[in-house]
């Protein structure tokens, strides 16, 4: 930790705290390595102890910028996020980090004037509105261990369809979501050599045998001609 004098003992809790959300430490991932380990294509990430997705320090960093990813470039995506946080982050004067609920609590105006986020206006002014007022927390999302229900609480908040709803399981450690988008459908038609993906059934049964661990093992596929050669 670097700061202006040394932290205190509850700011490097805080630290450790953040560091074993965002890296998934606490995730036992035994079972998904021995699957890989016995499938060549997978192997490489059975030998590196792969699969632990890169989380955001909160639950609702992750949905907001989930939100950004909808109906929208991966560069428009960055923009939205860098926008907001270059006008509601705050850590010192020259540093900006994520803004937290109470700092994104703006009118849907704001949303669509200055993050430029269009259509997704009201939808992230009332996610920063229910963390604010306690309606949906961190924990809650965290704690909640039925597949079912964490998929119903995601549904319900405004904005959240399937693919971002799937995404935010596979981040809250829930991986049976595929949370297809036209990146990973035209991404498994070029690992297939085809010029047309495959159907979402297609795909669904192509990774059912890997339950409950399916929409880890197709992102292990999608990536794994950068990753698999990194870690070697």
């Amino acid at each position: 930790l670097h700061g202006e004098r040394r932290p205190g003992a509850r700011a490097v809790e805080l630290a450790r705290r953040a560091l074993r959300h965002l890296l998934r430490f606490d995730a036992d991932l035994a079972p998904l390595h021995a699957m890989c380990g016995a499938e060549p294509r997978l192997a490489w990430a059975s030998r590196r102890g792969a699969g632990r997705l890169l989380r955001s320090q909160s639950v609702f960093e992750d949905l907001m910028k989930l939100l950004f990813t909808t109906n929208t470039s991966w560069a428009g995506t960055v923009a939205m996020t860098a926008k907001l946080v270059d006008a509601c982050g705050s850590v010192g004067p020259d540093v900006r980090a994520f803004p937290t609920p109470e700092q994104c609590l703006r009118p849907a105006a704001f949303y669509r004037d200055t993050v430029r986020a269009g259509y997704r206006a009201e939808a992230a002014r009332e996610l920063a509105a229910a963390f604010v007022d306690g309606s949906v927390d961190d924990a809650t999302f965290i704690a909640e261990r039925s597949t079912e229900a964490l998929r119903e609480r995601l549904l319900a908040l405004r904005g959240f369809g399937p693919y971002a709803a799937g995404q935010a399981m596979r981040l809250l450690g829930h991986y049976n979501e595929l949370a297809l988008d036209s990146w990973c459908r035209a991404r498994l038609a070029e690992l297939d050599g085809r010029k047309q993906p495959p159907s979402d059934r297609t795909i669904q049964r192509r990774y059912a045998k890997y339950r409950p661990y399916e929409g880890l093992v197709l992102w292990l596929d999608l990536t794994a001609d950068t990753l698999a050669d990194e870690f070697e």
